[in-house]
């Protein structure tokens, strides 16, 4: 019970809470924690680890500022590393239809036909047929390459995607801070003034 004095002297303020039955007990104990009731045992380790022996009721009740000092708060930080993603676009293809042009040669047998004359001496008596008029005409004929072009498909570029899955360990540090209790010498109570002495006239 003399550390719950102690507490008080400290500038803490007691709480006692009646309850119906056993079964509520759990129910206040974690609204007390939730409100930020203190722990009487960690406090009681605390406050040793600085010199305290137990509760001295001559000893005065803290002043606002020693109050102030006591209850000074340090923070301990601790970062948390999340990990998510996003799409990005890396890189990708572009595919164009363009116009080629290749130089090419086929061989082709062409047929030319080309007029003849032959002179053959001949001794006969003449007749009239072979004095009239007359002519013969012989056609020459060649033939030419003619040339003509079919396209055919012959093959199709087909775009598209496909996704794929991988895992990545990403590696980093996470910072915080960490509470750390020293122990300090206590002052001499003989170099302490006592507050509690009236001087007398």
């Amino acid at each position: 019970m003399n550390h719950y004095h102690e507490s008080i002297r400290r500038g803490h303020a007691l709480l006692s809470v009646d309850v119906a039955d056993e079964s509520q007990v759990d129910r206040v104990r974690a609204a007390l924690n939730g409100a930020g009731a203190l722990d009487i045992d960690e406090r009681v380790a605390r406050w040793k680890s600085s010199g305290y022996s137990g509760y001295d009721s001559s000893v005065p009740a803290y002043t606002a500022d020693e109050i102030a000092a006591d209850r000074q708060a340090f923070p301990v930080v601790k970062e948390e590393l999340s990990v998510g993603k996003r799409e990005v676009s890396t890189s990708g293809v572009r595919v164009y239809s363009r116009l080629t042009e290749t130089p090419v040669s086929e061989s082709v047998n062409l047929r030319e036909e080309h007029a003849t004359i032959d002179r053959r001496p001949v001794d006969r008596p003449a007749t009239a047929a072979d004095l009239k008029k007359g002519f013969v005409e012989v056609r020459e004929t060649a033939e030419e390459p003619v040339v003509a072009k079919t396209a055919r498909v012959i093959e199709e570029v087909v775009v598209g995607k496909e996704s794929s899955t991988r895992t990545e360990t990403v590696n980093d540090t996470v910072r915080g801070t960490d509470g750390a209790v020293e122990r300090v010498a206590g002052e001499d109570p003989q170099l302490r003034p006592d507050s509690t002495t009236k001087k007398t006239q």
